[in-house]
């Protein structure tokens, strides 16, 4: 199945417009990354069942900067997620359509992508992109990563919870350091991460609802938790709930997640940063009653 993946923005101050997508529409990054071979740094915003990526030039001879020269900021190109780039490719060769490159490369966001010429798709750049294999696959490198705020993960050991928190933990790790344990190793993840954030950092757990009173109880034995949310994977919606640290009260819902889809555990994924963000960015409070 294909689907629009991604709306590419060139912009020439990148601070500038994700503060204004933040402010207007508040939405946040939850990725950035740099693409030597392109020249280009990126910023990924999640939308819903889609993303905004923005596209901030290197240098002015870089497609990116030649693009901003030429035509100034705008929409840089269309996106979609194929299910098998080379059949794509295939036919765009049966179809006369000129490809830039002969095979998907490694992209940003751990993506597969060609591209074809705009002046056979009507004046519009188009993306095709697939994941790229786990292994084998050059990974381009993630800015967001320096950030040294730990997120504990807390899920059973086996079952469905646990299979969809590891996938949105892997979403989560360009940006932050995760780790998902088991009820049982809490405290010795927390004493890791204190160790890791060395001082400077945040640390941030996040629990199923069914572990919340022993969870709830270790937490509030420690002073070096930035913040604490609950989260229930129901059926027809993911509810998360703050329920310690400067934003406690506070409580999300998003659809359902299901780990075989990507962008349903992007979306939780984004929320989750959002969280994380919005404990960072307030002051500080004691753990809630």
């Amino acid at each position: 199945m294909t689907t629009l993946e991604h709306v590419a923005i060139a912009v020439e101050d990148a601070e500038a417009a994700i503060a204004l997508i933040r402010d207007l529409l508040g939405l946040q990054p939850y990725k950035t990354e740099t693409v030597q071979r392109e020249g280009v740094r990126t910023h990924f915003i999640g939308a819903g069942g889609t993303k905004i990526e923005l596209l901030e030039s290197l240098g002015s001879d870089s497609p990116v900067g030649r693009f901003l020269g030429k035509r100034g900021e705008g929409v840089h190109h269309l996106a979609f997620q194929v299910d098998d780039l080379e059949a794509v490719l295939g036919r765009a060769k049966e179809l006369g359509v000129q490809a830039l490159s002969s095979e998907g490369l490694p992209g940003a966001d751990r993506k597969r992508i060609a591209f074809f010429h705009p002046r056979d798709t009507h004046g519009v750049l188009i993306e095709i992109c697939e994941d790229a294999p786990e292994a084998g696959a050059e990974e381009p490198s993630s800015d967001r990563r320096q950030s040294s705020a730990c997120v504990v993960i807390v899920a059973d050991e086996s079952g469905p919870s646990r299979d969809v928190l590891g996938a949105v933990a892997r979403m989560l790790e360009p940006r932050l350091n995760v780790e998902i344990v088991a009820p049982a190793g809490l405290r010795q993840a927390l004493d890791a991460a204190a160790k890791q954030t060395c001082a400077d950092g945040e640390v941030h757990v996040l629990a199923e609802t069914l572990r919340r009173d022993p969870v709830v109880q270790i937490l509030r034995e420690r002073d070096d938790v930035r913040s604490v949310a609950l989260c229930e994977l129901l059926k027809k919606e993911v509810s998360v709930e703050v329920v310690g640290g400067p934003t406690a009260g506070v409580r999300y819902v998003v659809p359902a997640v299901s780990q075989r889809s990507r962008e349903s555990v992007r979306l939780v994924a984004d929320l989750l940063a959002r969280v994380w963000s919005d404990a960072t960015d307030t002051q500080s409070a004691g753990m809630a009653s």
